[in-house]
Parts: structure tokens; sequence; C-alpha cells
């Protein structure tokens, strides 16, 4: 009785390891990504018509009927990948967006066989606010990685610190400053396009406060506005005149 009590368990246990998952992930699309186990197809799943953190998804059900949901990451960074066991796929439900694929566009009731390929979640949902200035890391010379959907401003100061406060379109209030804990620092700030209102700009030491981009410099005051350059930019905080 002894004996088959322990192989009762075994052999469960081994039935469980042998069961093969037809999904395996999500795993994300970078150096670190797993090859692709035999008998499985890759399936990379993209999202764009937006870039923010949003929610989008595809249910699909293989040939026992049974439902995966694949989830698109955020956008701007590396997406996420699924590995399909190769066989026959039903899209059961699209969350949130509309397809593009290896099979064309994908809706409710296609079927397409998961032999590697990719879907591209096109997103259709209500894109949530997000704010329109978003202090960057970095400090000084150390320029942030570009961020999708922004441009960046740099916020600096010449033997003088400063600070203000920009309104956007929506009346919504953002403070910027340089000041990094010695004089002439400078910040780093993601700013989306548009134009700008300044409500307040001040320096601590001379009171000549710009903004830069390519050769140009445009003086800027409380109550002037400005809109945001194509590329890179300052608004530069200054003791003398430049």
């Amino acid at each position: 009785m002894k004996r088959t009590f322990w192989c009762i368990p075994v052999f469960l246990l081994f039935c469980i390891l042998s069961v093969k998952a037809d999904v395996l992930g999500p795993y994300i699309m970078d150096s670190n990504v797993p090859d692709t186990p035999a008998g499985y197809g890759r399936i990379v799943l993209p999202i764009s018509g937006v870039y923010v953190p949003v929610n989008a998804s595809i249910t699909v059900c293989d040939e026992g009927g049974k439902q995966y949901v694949l989830t698109a990451r955020e956008p701007g960074v590396p997406p996420y990948c699924y590995f399909l066991a190769c066989g026959i796929y039903r899209v059961i439900a699209l969350e949130n967006c509309t397809t593009q694929s290896n099979w064309g566009t994908l809706v409710v009731g296609s079927t397409f066989e998961a032999s590697g390929g990719y879907i591209n979640l096109v997103y259709t949902g209500e894109v949530p606010y997000t704010q329109s200035i978003v202090q960057a890391p970095g400090t000084d010379d150390n320029v942030p990685p570009s961020k999708v959907g922004y441009n960046i401003m740099k916020v600096y100061g010449i033997e003088t610190n400063g600070g203000g406060v920009l309104v956007d379109s929506d009346k919504k209030e953002y403070g910027i400053f340089n000041y990094t804990g010695h004089i002439g620092g400078a910040h780093y700030f993601y700013i989306k396009s548009g134009t700008y209102t300044i409500k307040s700009l001040s320096a601590t030491n001379g009171n000549y406060i710009y903004l830069e981009y390519g050769n140009v410099r445009q003086p800027l005051s409380a109550g002037r506005s400005f809109t945001v350059p194509a590329s890179f930019f300052s608004i530069v905080f200054s003791k003398e005149a430049l």
C-alpha cells in the first residue's frame, strides 16, 4: 500500500509536466528573448496609434477551444512576443484595437496558422490624459533618452539659476527650473508639442531669459507664449544679455 501511495503523486506529476501549453509568454523582444521552442511559432505583438501606456489585447483560442489573451506592451519600448504552438487559432475578441498582421486584417472570427509572424495592434480606444511636461532624468551635460510623444527641453543657467511656471493649452501649470546644487546647472524636461504661455519666469542673478533652438535666441518673459520647436531646444537663464 505504501508503494502505491507514492506512485500515484509521481504519476500525476509526470502527467502535469507532459502537458504542452499552446501559448507561452509574454516575453520582451530584446537581446534576452529566448529561442523559439521546437513546434512553436513566435508572434510579435507591437502596438501603434498611441504613445502612452494603454490596454490593448487580442484573445485567441486554439483548436481545442482554450482561450488565450495576448496583451501588448506600452509603446516606445521593445514589444512583447508570444510563442504559439503550431496550429490554427481563431480570434475571439479584440480589446481597444484593430489589427495589421502577416495574415492581413484579423477580426473576430478570423483564423490564422501560427507559424511565426507579427500582429500589430492599432489602438482605437480612448487616450488617457497625460502630462504635457514631465521632468526627465539627467542633469547638466547628461542628456536623457528620447521619449515617444515628447520633445526634450533643457533648462539651464549661465552664471545664475532660475525657474518659473508654464501653462499648456488645457490651462494646466507646470514648474520648470535649472537648479542642481550649483550655479549654472541644467535640468531636462519632456514636453509635448503645442503652445505654452509663460505665467512666470525669473532668475536669481540677472533676469535675461531666452528660448534657444539652433542659432536662434528669443527673449522670454511672463505673459508671452511660445510654440515648442520641432527639435531639441532650451530655456536659458543668464546673468548677462546674450
